[in-house]
C-alpha cells in the first residue's frame, strides 16, 4: 500500500492520490512505501492511451514501481478528438508542467526519471522527451505512431550533445511495428540513441517484461545518484 501525499513529508495509507499545479492539469500520484524524501527520487511518469483513463496504465505498473522503488505519476488525457489535435490543451505541456510540480515538492534527479507511454501514450512520449529532454532524458513509448506532429519536433541534424534516450516497443504483428520501425530509423539518423525492441507476436499490450526493460534503463547509469549539486532539481 502506497502513501496519500497529505503535506511535506506525511503520507496516509491510501493506493492512489492527487496531484498538479492547477484544476485542468492532474495526475494520479503512487508512491511506494519503500521511498524516502530524505534522497533523490526515481520518477515514473505513466501515459495512457487513447480512450483509457490514468488508472487503466497506473494499474498495472504500480508492482513495477514497487519493484524499482520508483515515485509513479499517470497524468490525465485529453479526450479521443483533442487528443490528436493537441488543442484546447496541449498535454505535453501539462507533463512538463506536472514534473516541474513535483520537483517543488520532493527532490529529483532528471537522469532516474523514465517517461512510458502507451499506444498514443507512446506517441506522446516521444514527443515529451524531445521538446524536453532535461526533463525526461529517458523515454519508452509501447506501440505508438509516428504523427506529423513528432516530425516538426525533430532536430534537422545531429545534436551536439543530447540527454534524450528512446526505447520503441513493437510487436512484428501489430500495425505499429511499421511506424515503429521507421520512427526507430528517423530517430538515429538525428542522433538520438534508440532501442528498438520488437516482439514476435505480442500485440497492443503492455510487454509482460517492461520492468525488465525499466529496471535495465534506471541502472545504465550506476552514478545516478553522484553529481547532485550539478544535477538535482
Amino acid at each position: 500500500m502506497g502513501c496519500l501525499l497529505v503535506g511535506m513529508g506525511v503520507c496516509m495509507a491510501q493506493t492512489y492520490s492527487l496531484i498538479g499545479p492547477k484544476p485542468q492539469n492532474q495526475a494520479l500520484l503512487y508512491i511506494p512505501d519503500s521511498v524516502g524524501f530524505d534522497q533523490p527520487v526515481r520518477i515514473l511518469m505513466a501515459l495512457h492511451g487513447m480512450r483509457q483513463t490514468p488508472r487503466m496504465i497506473c494499474n498495472p505498473l504500480r508492482p513495477m514501481a514497487d519493484a524499482l522503488q520508483a515515485v509513479l505519476i499517470c497524468p490525465s488525457g485529453n479526450q479521443f478528438e483533442a487528443g490528436y489535435i493537441r488543442t484546447p490543451l496541449d498535454e505535453r505541456v501539462h507533463f512538463s508542467e506536472l514534473l516541474s510540480h513535483f520537483t517543488t515538492l520532493y527532490p529529483v534527479v532528471p537522469r532516474a526519471t523514465i517517461l512510458v507511454g502507451f499506444s498514443r501514450g507512446g506517441t506522446y512520449a516521444v514527443e515529451t522527451g524531445l521538446m524536453y529532454p532535461q526533463q525526461f532524458p529517458n523515454v519508452v513509448s509501447m506501440f505508438g505512431f509516428y504523427s506529423p506532429f513528432l516530425a516538426n519536433l525533430l532536430p534537422p541534424t545531429p545534436p551536439e550533445s543530447t540527454r534524450l534516450k528512446v526505447t520503441l516497443i513493437t510487436g512484428q504483428t501489430d500495425t505499429t511495428f511499421i511506424p515503429q520501425t521507421e520512427l526507430a530509423t528517423i530517430l538515429q539518423s538525428r542522433g538520438i540513441p534508440t532501442n528498438l525492441i520488437q516482439y514476435p507476436t505480442l500485440q497492443h499490450a503492455i510487454p509482460p517484461d517492461l520492468l525488465h526493460q525499466l529496471k535495465a534503463i534506471f541502472e545504465q547509469d550506476e552514478t545516478w545518484l553522484d553529481g547532485l549539486g550539478d544535477d538535482i532539481q
